[in-house]
């Protein structure tokens, strides 16, 4: 990250929001758009900055904003889909951001901060959740491990003597 913030006129982010956001290579650092576009975009304004900066993320008009000028055919997929406003929000579980959750509107200008304010909240919710499925997930495999320490032989592999005196 550090190197795309040098590059990007970012280098001013503390050192402590720069260690918790995600490090990206290629085309991540850019943003999604040239996956859209199948080449590098300058200056790409998508869902990855939500990723990339840790802060929410606002298009509130796809179709008109000059951000958006250089993606011809993502503005007519949006225009397609009945799109005009997109917001993302980033995912945080345990101080790193793993994603990010984006939110489409039909109409422009759908998104004030209100609005914003509020999906923040859902976002956060959300990302409480992730958190707590891993933890879950964490806390079934350590009890896997105590279980098999407790009756095998941690080096063979083997029964050990407990187990099979429970036998």
């Amino acid at each position: 990250y550090r190197e795309y913030a040098v590059g990007h006129g970012l280098a001013g982010v503390p050192d402590g929001m720069a260690s918790r956001l995600p490090q990206m290579w290629g085309f991540q650092a850019a943003g999604a758009a040239p996956i859209v576009l199948r080449h590098p975009v300058d200056h790409p304004e998508t869902i990855a900055t939500a990723i990339r900066t840790g802060k929410p993320s606002v298009a509130r008009n796809i179709l008109t904003e000059s951000a958006f000028a250089s993606l011809p055919k993502l503005r007519e997929q949006v225009r397609a889909k009945g799109c005009a406003a997109v917001t993302a929000l980033p995912l945080e579980v345990e101080g790193r951001v793993i994603g990010a959750m984006t939110v489409l509107a039909a109409e422009p200008e759908a998104f004030g901060p209100a609005e914003v304010e509020l999906l923040s909240e859902m976002g956060s919710d959300l990302s409480y959740g992730i958190a707590a499925l891993r933890t879950r997930q964490r806390h079934r495999e350590a009890e896997a491990t105590i279980k098999r320490l407790a009756f095998y032989d941690s080096l063979t592999g083997l029964p050990n003597r407990t187990l099979l005196m429970q036998e």
